[in-house]
């Protein structure tokens, strides 16, 4: 789950998230150490980790940002018995939600922006980095597609803002199918009317499917739908 939006906007939206920070004296935001109130949110009372995660909700409420959203729901070592061609592609379900969703904006920068050039920055994850690369260059180069993303890097959700916006758009998303999106004010504060989204969350039995059919799951990855939902 994550954002994308033009360098002017994330430079407006940096500045504000910060802002946010600094009046709260929080260090950065992490929405699992709030909930649970740990790290440096340890001693915090909750009133208090609630008004941090409020500002820095209607910070995104008030941008230009658009939505994007991938995941996967299920049983990935039933798919690998299933289907065993699949783990050669995607050993692990991280792999796979990485693909969709560098893809996913690849498809947001092309529609949204005119084609603009698109720098995807993920959390740090030290075991994946090789291969997300591996797989970056592959695409780039000899399978000709992702020609609109410019690099796939990696960084520190401590630090970047831009992975701090997404880990509450993805804490809130988690959340929504356990405690109902009623019970979740920040989500209704994040989706704010018109903010485009483009969403895709594949099930086990749903990806089985399509692979028996599709091998290179051409329908999850480049579908024909409008990416407008």
């Amino acid at each position: 789950m994550s954002f994308i939006g033009s360098d002017v906007e994330w430079e407006k939206v940096g500045g504000l998230w910060a802002e946010a920070l600094a009046k709260r004296d929080a260090p950065y935001f992490h929405a699992c150490e709030l909930n649970m109130q740990l790290g440096p949110f340890k001693r915090w009372e909750t009133w208090r980790c609630d008004a941090l995660k409020k500002a820095c909700a209607e910070v995104l409420a008030e941008s230009s940002l658009d939505e994007i959203s991938a995941g996967f729901t299920g049983d990935w070592s039933e798919i690998t018995r299933r289907c065993p061609g699949i783990a050669n592609r995607f050993p692990n379900p991280y792999a796979f939600v990485f693909d969709l969703a560098v893809a996913q904006m690849q498809r947001a920068g092309r529609k949204w922006y005119a084609g603009d050039m698109v720098a995807c920055v993920f959390d740090s994850k030290d075991d994946h980095e090789k291969r997300a690369h591996d797989i970056f260059e592959s695409q780039r180069g000899a399978n000709g597609l992702w020609a609109n993303i410019q690099s796939v890097t990696y960084g520190d959700d401590k630090k970047q803002i831009e992975l701090q916006c997404a880990d509450m758009l993805a804490n809130e998303l988690l959340n929504a199918p356990r405690r109902g999106a009623e019970n979740l004010p920040l989500l209704s504060t994040i989706h704010k009317r018109g903010r485009r989204a483009s969403l895709r969350r594949q099930w086990d039995e749903t990806l089985i499917r399509i692979y028996e059919r599709d091998p290179d799951l051409t329908e999850i990855f480049y579908p024909p739908e409008p990416l407008d939902r």
